[in-house]
């Protein structure tokens, strides 16, 4: 059984955790005059989890349904790998708030030969509503990172959100550029740590997988939009910090 440990584990020690860095050359804010920016006391302080990822040899089957451990989704020449990401956002001031965030991983393999290895199910992929406190999440045959009862699945984590949770929408299935966006609801600016998992599938030959990761985000300043980043303007660069998130022993 793989342990996934929590959140906490997750965003400890983190790979960075900075003020976002503002980039001042724009406003969003259509027919908004450009003001002072935000004060650098009171620029929200963003964290961003080491990257961790374990070889999923033996898929669990479904519960009860008397599955093999096995998926015909993947062939012989390739391997599974379950990631593990997380950041968090802290805001500093009432005055300055995160109202969009847009948390980026690119995943890279150890030989250019290979192909690219890729996501083929993200977590969370989609959030628009209140979510329950608590929630038990189990990868299932067809590599899906579902939620379950708690006490089913043999690979999982218990993930923790708050009551009220801001949108979230994820993207980049079937590719090695993945996102997830936090978007405000009514009354909410985006705060707070967030768990984020991925099904990885890449060559078998693949011995190491590197993951480069940045966060974007708007920043809303007596009524501006301010964009800001932290980690690398583009993770896709080859220029982004790297970190190695698994390595065969």
């Amino acid at each position: 059984m793989i342990s996934l440990g929590t959140l906490a584990d997750a965003l400890a020690p983190p790979l960075i955790e900075e003020p976002l860095k503002l980039d001042k050359t724009e406003v969003v804010e259509r027919g908004a005059e450009q003001g002072p920016p935000p004060e650098p006391a009171e620029i929200p302080i963003v964290s961003i989890g080491r990257p961790r990822a374990w070889l999923t040899d033996n898929i669990p089957p479904s519960p009860g349904d008397g599955w093999a451990a096995t998926s015909p989704a993947i062939h012989e020449d390739e391997r599974v790998l379950l990631l593990r990401m997380a950041c968090s956002f802290r805001p500093r001031s009432d005055r300055v708030k995160i109202v969009w965030a847009r948390f980026t991983a690119r995943l890279i393999g150890d030989n250019e030969r290979l192909r690219a290895p890729i996501a083929v199910n993200l977590y969370p992929d989609s959030v628009e509503v209140e979510r329950k406190v608590t929630r038990r999440v189990a990868l299932s045959p067809s590599l899906t990172l579902m939620e379950v009862e708690v006490g089913l699945g043999e690979i999982g984590a218990t993930v923790e959100y708050p009551a009220v949770e801001p949108i979230i929408s994820a993207a980049g299935n079937d590719t090695d550029v993945l996102s997830w966006d936090f978007s405000e609801s009514p009354g909410h600016a985006v705060r707070g740590a967030k768990l984020l998992m991925a099904v990885v599938v890449a060559p078998a030959e693949m011995r190491r997988l590197e993951v480069a990761c940045g966060i974007q985000a708007d920043l809303r300043y007596r009524g501006l939009r301010w964009p800001s980043w932290l980690g690398g303007a583009d993770p896709r660069y080859e220029a982004a910090h790297r970190v190695v998130a698994w390595q065969q022993a």
